[in-house]
């Protein structure tokens, strides 16, 4: 008896399993630029088997956010100083045969994130296994570096990105250069992309797409009472170790509950915007999709709890001609865990491929 209840629980762990994995939906424009490239890529045409026991969203972003394992690879530091004088930390992963005029993947991490993310380390490892260098350009105070300036984190200044991208290129040489971000790093990939260009190709990896509207979901249920509290601790740490916030100002930090409260408090004043609102709409995906430059691949998921489904910019997207849309039915937020294991995710087998197959679509047909 005991024998057939525990065959039975296993013939219905591997149905369950077998139900959850299916192909990502894929969205491009079949009569724009993108098609010949997007025809190329092998990898959305195999299933993404979501890891099993990572039961539903929440459990699947906390685990890819905190408890995956990150890469073992150590990156060799770089620092780069801004002309107002700020600094960052720009953090190597380089491959065991550094090829001349290697190809440059640059990465962009989360809100009040940087280089320890799972996301970020592992998929520079990835990248490392194609023969891309990768490089982290961490925003300033992340990553243990001191700040020297008033300026954090946001999502709509890209000069100091910019500034990142010519010194590479400068030191570098490299043949091609590619961004992908997470989160808040997908919103200054898409905007950088749309706005300055220059590279071959950019990924966006859970975008939220509409910060405006994506803080209706991210501040109700147990998104607003566990993501934001969570989200607004690192960001307060962070905050209370920049010297330059005023004294009146850092008087009201700890009163701070929700992100729109901080960007109010810290993150407006320089940007030249009035509200919150406003520079939320001036880095929406939307707006962004039918203005770039630069070929994206978006992948985002239908569980993500930091936005909803029907803020993915299908339509935008179907009308592009250098845009791409991956959908997956689960994945969290910049996680898409795959395999028993939950050791890598499908972002690892997805964006290496497509900033190869556009390098090889362009350098073919100049």
């Amino acid at each position: 008896m005991f024998l057939w209840i525990v065959l039975t629980l296993v013939i219905a762990f591997l149905l369950w399993w077998l139900y959850r994995t299916r192909k990502p939906l894929v969205y491009y424009n079949k009569e724009g630029e993108i098609a010949p490239i997007v025809d190329k890529l092998q990898e959305i045409k195999k299933p993404y088997s979501p890891t099993p026991w990572l039961i539903n969203r929440h459990i699947h972003t906390v685990y890819g956010m905190q408890y995956r394992p990150g890469s073992k690879m150590k990156p060799e530091r770089q620092m780069i100083t801004f002309e107002d004088g700020g600094i960052a930390a720009l953090d190597w992963f380089k491959p065991k045969e550094v090829k001349p005029r290697c190809p440059v993947a640059i990465v962009i991490h989360t809100l009040g994130g940087g280089t320890r993310e799972p996301c970020i380390s592992n998929l520079c490892e990835a990248f490392t296994k194609h023969g891309i260098m990768a490089v982290v350009v961490n925003s300033r105070g992340c990553s243990g570096v001191p700040f020297k300036t008033r300026r954090m984190y946001n999502g709509l200044q890209i000069d100091d990105l910019d500034a990142a991208v010519k010194l590479i290129r400068k030191e570098k040489d490299p043949e091609d250069i590619y961004m992908v971000g997470f989160s808040m790093g997908a919103y200054m990939t898409a905007h950088y992309c749309a706005t300055i260009g220059g590279i071959t190709a950019g990924a966006c990896c859970s975008h939220t797409y509409n910060g405006k509207e994506a803080n209706k979901p991210f501040c109700s249920g147990f998104s607003g009472k566990f993501y934001q509290p969570f989200l607004m601790s690192k960001l307060k740490h962070q905050a209370f170790k920049n010297p330059f916030i005023d004294e009146e100002t850092r008087k009201k930090i700890p009163e701070l509950k929700t992100l729109v409260e901080f960007d109010r408090l810290l993150t407006i004043p320089l940007l030249g915007v009035k509200t919150p609102e406003e520079y939320y709409d001036q880095i929406r995906a939307c707006d962004k999709i039918p203005i770039t430059k630069v070929p994206i691949m978006f992948i985002g998921s239908d569980d993500d709890p930091f936005t909803s489904k029907h803020l993915m910019p299908i339509k935008e997207v179907l009308e592009s001609q250098k845009c791409v849309f991956i959908e997956t039915r689960e994945g969290g937020h910049v996680s898409f865990i795959e395999g028993f294991a939950g050791r890598h995710t499908l972002c690892e087998r997805l964006v290496p491929e497509w900033f190869e197959k556009v390098t090889e679509y362009y350098h073919k047909n100049k």
